[in-house]
């Protein structure tokens, strides 16, 4: 266990902005994340009508929109400023937020 707390510990906040645009290029509409992983989540959620919603690690937002969408306040974190910047225009200010978490020492 000990290994992965090293690899864990190695990475660095911003690894994802080195390539967050290909990241959410695929994201956006492969076979597992846009009609597996993300509908499967949204199910799960059921009716977020009125709720508010925080995902951690939201990368470029796609399951933020969604849960707009349906009526959901949402807010977003996500330790790479791009793939933050990469969300921020799915989420009106109004009725969303989207932060980015400190890194870590």
């Amino acid at each position: 266990m000990s290994h992965w707390i090293t690899i864990v510990e190695r990475m660095r906040s911003d690894a994802y902005d080195e390539f967050a645009d290909s990241y959410e290029a695929e994201n956006a509409s492969s076979l597992l994340d846009a009609h597996y992983e993300r509908p499967a989540m949204l199910d799960l959620a059921g009716d977020v009508s009125g709720r508010r919603i925080l995902d951690a690690g939201c990368g470029s937002g796609p399951l933020l929109a969604e849960l707009r969408q349906r009526g959901a306040t949402v807010t977003g974190i996500d330790g790479s400023a791009k793939m933050i910047e990469l969300a921020r225009p799915l989420l009106p200010v109004r009725r969303s937020g989207v932060l980015r978490a400190p890194a870590q020492p």
